[in-house]
């Protein structure tokens, strides 16, 4: 015994550890359970069965194989339809592709457009001088203090210190334009906020954006009586024209390929001599220019149809898309105090006296090809602003809103009244909304 004992000891570690086996000594593991991944896969499938031989090969029922065949066809099919449309998209609308047109398509892919959502009410602080409009499916108000653009779900997307002493609003399908009647400044937005601001050079006479970003400012001119520059969805300056006509108004083709300048001078016998410009924003030269002696210019519109209509203190003309007349009519302004031509063409009016509380009418003009319509409509208080929408004229008189259709006359008179002071009215997505003192709110009139 102590010979053996005497022998291990003489044996090297790592020889004794050869001999020796521990694996004997350890622990047994448990055994893994093997799994057919097939078979996990395919088990609630009763086309598929697995064979019992010992290589697990699977086999496939043969009608179901034909309908994975045909799945597999039509899926490839539908990604190179998906990959063509996408690729002739990007083709044909590559101009029109820009962040911002990528920012309004994920918002309402996300939800957040303006369509399909119903807001009773904007809350807002601004003062007595704001400005309201309807952009993008939201509301926009324009004050002395503040900017505000809502969200389509009520909240503020966008809210900072105005720059404008006395806003004036022009906005196109993507863009809002506003600028200071009395001062320099004038800034861009989108539906996201403010993307670009200038507040130099002389003041500012009227201004105009088009559906893609391009836009026309004209301003007081230090050598010329005015300037007029076009600057490119970038708001980098494509054109500059200087004139010693005044300008009275200008507007914008709405894609943008042309701006239309009304002008006048005044002869030292006091005669007005007007000029209507059409320039194509990258031309040197005027594609038509035209002149009238019609008294003083007030406003020229491009309408969605291509023509023109031209408004004058005591004529309004409809032209084609050349400069040709189609049609005019004189109107008598000499009692008119305020007035709007709407989007359409049609030109709304107001008549009386504001040192009588009574005898005020409204008076509308629809000017067509053939000839011009006129309807009035007499009221019972006297008017503090005037809109349309939809065929419809809305006129605010202190705390009372009068709704009067436009079909073959104005009809069908409507009413909102109450105690508190409108200042506005705006229609978003078909609904109507009266603005107050601190609130915008959703509004049902009542018929007469």
């Amino acid at each position: 015994m102590k010979d053996n004992e005497k022998n291990r000891n003489d044996i090297p570690g790592e020889e004794l550890s050869k001999r020796i086996d521990f694996k004997k000594f350890a622990p047994e593991k448990p055994k893994k359970k093997k799994t057919n991944v097939f078979k996990s896969l395919f088990k609630k499938n009763k086309a598929f069965e697995l064979s019992s031989d010992s290589d697990e090969r699977a086999t496939v029922d043969p009608e179901a194989k034909k309908i994975s065949e045909r799945y597999g066809l039509a899926y490839s099919i539908l990604w190179i339809v998906l990959i063509v449309f996408v690729v002739s998209y990007f083709a044909f609308f590559s101009d029109s592709i820009t962040t911002g047109s990528m920012q309004y398509v994920f918002r309402d892919m996300l939800g957040h457009g303006g369509g399909g959502q119903t807001v009773s009410g904007y809350g807002f602080s601004v003062n007595d001088n704001a400005v309201f409009t309807e952009f993008s499916g939201v509301p926009v108000i324009a004050g002395q203090d503040r900017v505000v653009i809502f969200a389509p779900d009520g909240s503020h997307q966008y809210s900072d210190e105005s720059p404008y002493d006395t806003p004036s609003v022009e906005s196109s399908e993507k863009y809002l334009l506003i600028y200071d009647e009395n001062g320099n400044t004038v800034g861009i937005y989108d539906a996201f906020g403010l993307r670009y601001i200038e507040n130099s050079g002389g003041r500012v006479i009227d201004a105009s954006v088009s559906d893609n970003g391009t836009f026309a400012v004209a301003r007081k001119g230090a050598e010329y009586n005015s300037e007029i520059s076009i600057y490119t969805p970038n708001f980098e300056i494509l054109n500059l024209i200087k004139k010693n006509n005044r300008v009275a108004s200008l507007d914008m083709e709405s894609d943008g390929s042309e701006v239309m300048v009304l002008s006048y001078n005044v002869s030292p016998a006091g005669e007005v001599e007007s000029e209507l410009m059409l320039l194509e924003v990258r031309s040197d030269a005027p594609r038509k220019l035209l002149t009238f002696n019609e008294g003083m210019p007030l406003e020229c519109k491009y309408l969605d149809n291509g023509r023109i209509i031209l408004l004058f203190d005591g004529m309004i003309m409809l032209l084609d898309s050349d400069g040709n007349e189609l049609t005019s009519i004189a109107v008598d302004t000499s009692s008119a105090f305020e007035y709007a031509l709407f989007e359409n063409g049609d030109l709304g009016y107001f008549t009386g006296s504001y040192s009588s509380s009574k005898e005020f009418a409204f008076t509308l003009l629809r000017v067509e090809e053939n000839g011009v319509k006129k309807y009035q409509y007499d009221l019972d208080d006297r008017p503090s602003g005037l809109y349309c929408y939809n065929e419809k004229v809305y006129i605010v008189s202190e705390n009372v809103v009068l709704r009067l259709d436009i079909d073959g006359g104005l009809k069908n008179p409507a009413t909102l009244a109450g105690e508190r002071k409108v200042y506005a009215l705006l229609v978003i997505d078909e609904k109507e909304y009266v603005a107050y003192a601190d609130t915008l709110e959703m509004c049902s009139f009542t018929a007469r």
